[in-house]
């Protein structure tokens, strides 16, 4: 199965396919409904850079890609069609809530006064380029447990933050460690994410990692908190399983306490009717016990040529399934 996969869809793959480079799917000549087939054959190259995604965007080589910030103004100036998603949110995980690793994050007015020592505005437009929206929650707004006021929790406020972190116990601050992949993000974003925490007297001593141990230590997890950027489901018990119930992946330390507990609890049990309610007070918990420290909704750019293909895109994929693909003529 690894190297000759056995599939029962309308497209299945051809053993002439060159592993590594590029993916050929041709039709299925035995698949039960041939009005979902079409294409008689599907290229995928595998192309991890971004600029060489957009070179083969512009010069025809490929019909449609996933671009970034600094590739997508390109495509949209030479007349590609762009779908604009908010599919992730980038800010600061705060895993070490029971304070295992540092003993700070334990006190909520910590994570509080980060929340607030942010200037998320000036966070989107240097490290997201202006490519998102600001907010506060982890919950997408096409999420049953989206709640708009949440977008504006805590207010941008440096003396407020001092404050807080004086009340918790630590007038003159403390020192965070973080890890950081400069040969990916450059010197710079981790640097005025430090600049900002800096500034309410939170010193950010960080370790620049390598990717081969970058996930390895960050879910072993050897550090408190960490910058990054994950998905917003909107199919919301997979989020909370993904990122806040006591075994989800991104909770590395399984914490919990009883009234997340019991509100994941009475999620899972609710009629389909009293679910949204339920996730609201989820969602509205984490956030005034800041769980966590989102910046922005970043957005995806999915650039296609709209001569060769129309491309329709779901709600919370970046990249549309192959089944909304269909021929421009």
């Amino acid at each position: 199965l690894k190297t000759s996969p056995v599939g029962s869809g309308p497209y299945i793959i051809d053993p002439s396919s060159s592993a590594g480079s590029q993916e050929v799917f041709v039709a299925n000549p035995n698949y039960w409904d041939k009005s979902k087939i079409k294409f008689k054959k599907i290229t995928f190259k595998v192309m991890a850079d971004a600029t060489a995604r957009l070179n083969a965007l512009l010069s025809g080589q490929i019909d449609a890609t996933l671009l970034d910030t600094k590739t997508s103004p390109t495509a949209k100036g030479r007349g590609f069609t762009q779908y604009l998603n908010n599919v992730d949110w980038q800010g600061l995980l705060m895993f070490d809530r029971a304070g295992k690793i540092n003993v700070n994050l334990k006190n909520v007015k910590v994570r509080q006064a980060i929340n607030m020592a942010l200037d998320r505005p000036a966070l989107l437009k240097a490290i997201g380029e202006g490519f998102g929206v600001v907010t506060q929650q982890v919950f997408p707004t096409y999420s049953a447990g989206y709640v708009k006021a949440l977008d504006s929790y805590y207010k941008y406020d440096v003396a407020a933050a001092k404050k807080l972190l004086a009340e918790a116990g630590y007038p003159n601050g403390f020192t965070i460690s973080m890890p950081s992949i400069t040969a990916f993000t450059g010197p710079a974003k981790p640097a005025l994410m430090a600049a900002q925490l800096k500034a309410i007297g939170i010193t950010v001593d960080y370790t620049d990692e390598s990717f081969a141990t970058f996930f390895t230590n960050l879910l072993t997890p050897k550090y408190p908190a960490y910058w990054m950027q994950l998905e917003r489901s909107g199919n919301e018990w997979q989020h909370i399983n993904f990122l806040m119930s006591d075994t989800a992946v991104w909770n590395p330390e399984h914490y919990s306490d009883a009234k997340s507990a019991s509100l994941i609890g009475q999620i899972q049990a609710a009629a389909p009717a009293a679910r949204p309610a339920l996730l609201k007070k989820l969602n509205t918990y984490i956030v005034e016990q800041a769980w966590f420290a989102p910046f922005y909704a970043a957005e995806a750019n999915f650039a296609y040529n709209s001569k060769k293909v129309n491309v329709k895109v779901q709600p919370g994929n970046a990249v549309p399934y192959i089944f909304n693909f269909t021929p421009a003529n």
